[in-house]
């Protein structure tokens, strides 16, 4: 009780900070720190992934401590939680959804066209486009299987964390849909009285 006390918290606050599931979703301030530093964006992107410090810096032109500061900023920040010997535990969800025009939407939609700039033809590539014409029920639908898709992605990804390193591949999956024609239709589309 000591320690609650000096922390000024109740046990139950205590143990209720403790059953805290994590954030789906990131503060307008949490994801404006975010982007304002790629390193520190990089750090909590891979640690969600899984990956531990030592893969960090053997990948990317980051020393131990400069990770560990990162780190520590995350958990300023409310992102993670870092515990003794550097185990961290997680506050946010793996799978964080991004603020509606927020700023890791921005900072991702304004990378779209380089995701794009590919053939997308190689072992690690797939790409289609597919058009419809649906009810609203139907796209109810639609939806219900984007979201299992993501549910599946998820599962995917915990399964493959007990694969060696060099055995996995950073692999980004756009779901997107929109109701939408191509300008190019749209151009000579027949005008409406009122604006012809």
């Amino acid at each position: 009780m000591a320690i609650a006390e000096l922390l000024e918290l109740t046990m139950a606050q205590l143990l209720g900070k403790l059953d805290e599931p994590p954030a789906r979703q990131l503060t307008p301030a949490q994801e404006a720190v975010l982007v304002r530093d790629t390193n520190l964006l990089l750090v909590i992107v891979r640690v969600l992934d899984g990956w531990s410090i030592a893969d960090i810096v053997a990948t990317y032109d980051l020393t131990e401590a400069e990770v560990i500061k990162y780190l520590l900023q995350l958990d300023r920040i409310g992102l993670i939680e870092l515990l003794p010997q550097n185990v961290i535990r997680f506050r946010v969800r793996r799978t964080v959804e991004w603020l509606p025009d927020g700023a890791l939407h921005r900072l991702i939609e304004a990378r779209i066209p380089h995701f794009l700039n590919n053939k997308f033809n190689d072992a690690l590539s797939n790409r289609f486009l597919s058009w419809s014409r649906l009810t609203p029920a139907a796209i109810e639908i639609l939806h219900t299987e984007m979201r299992r898709l993501r549910s599946r992605l998820e599962a995917l990804h915990e399964e493959c964390k007990i694969a060696p390193s060099d055995q996995l591949h950073d692999i980004v999956v756009l779901l997107a849909e929109r109701e939408w024609e191509l300008p190019d239709f749209s151009a000579i589309r027949h005008k409406p009285l009122s604006a012809r």
